[in-house]
């Protein structure tokens, strides 16, 4: 009984995210990465993608697994990566326990599991080439994970139409934190201007502490 009450969760929760997306075409796409400007409407999100609010994404594998990765917001802001950590395969974590990593230079952001589980796969490839982050939903994911407690960590989660209002709300967010920063007036003609751009790989521009700030603020 349990285990069809975890099912019939799952199932409602991407019917519903798939009549919403029915709307708002919002298909897994490859990313521009040559793009040199973002828009708070070119924030991606795939049907039946579920968002942690510490910016990790979660996706239900018809096999019951979940593969898991950062989504399109910070996969945009983000410069060049040089270095990843992945978990180990067999390491048991609890949804939002911080489990991978990624590095540019000396800068570093850590990002936490949006569902309980086991590690079961890593994606490797991620090592040998760290730009697969600039297409986070398909070639850019960093685990699969045998889940426990599936239907109790969704709760916790977004998707659909939540998910993409939250994503716009943390772009705004982006743009204030940018401003309020030491080089405030430097990042404020960017980010304040008409349609509120942002340049591409703008968290790449600021120093250390500003990561380190941006992961208290963000990700932590």
């Amino acid at each position: 009984m349990t285990a069809l009450l975890v099912v019939l969760t799952i199932v409602l929760f991407i019917v519903i995210d798939y009549l919403i997306h029915k709307k708002v075409v919002n298909e897994p796409q490859r990313t521009k990465v040559n793009s040199s400007e973002i828009r708070e409407k070119d924030i991606r999100l795939p049907t039946g993608v579920f968002l942690h609010p510490k910016h990790t994404w979660a996706h239900i594998l018809q096999s019951g697994k979940v593969k898991v990765g950062i989504d399109d917001f910070i996969a945009k802001i983000t410069g060049t990566i040089d270095r990843i950590t992945l978990p180990a395969i067999g390491d048991v974590i609890k949804q939002g326990q911080t489990f991978f990593s990624i590095n540019s230079g000396n800068k570093k952001l850590e990002f936490v599991a949006p569902v309980s589980g086991k590690i079961i796969q890593v994606n490797n490839d991620l090592l040998e080439n760290p730009e697969l982050l600039k297409e986070p939903y398909n070639f850019g994911w960093f685990a699969v994970i045998e889940p426990v407690n599936l239907s109790s960590n969704l709760m916790n989660l977004k998707i659909a139409e939540d998910a993409i209002d939250w994503l716009k709300s943390e772009f705004r967010h982006f743009r204030e934190f940018l401003v309020a920063t030491a080089n405030g007036q430097r990042f404020a003609v960017q980010t304040l201007s008409d349609g509120g751009l942002l340049a591409a790989n703008i968290l790449n521009q600021l120093g250390e502490e500003h990561w380190k700030r941006f992961q208290s603020e963000f990700l932590s």
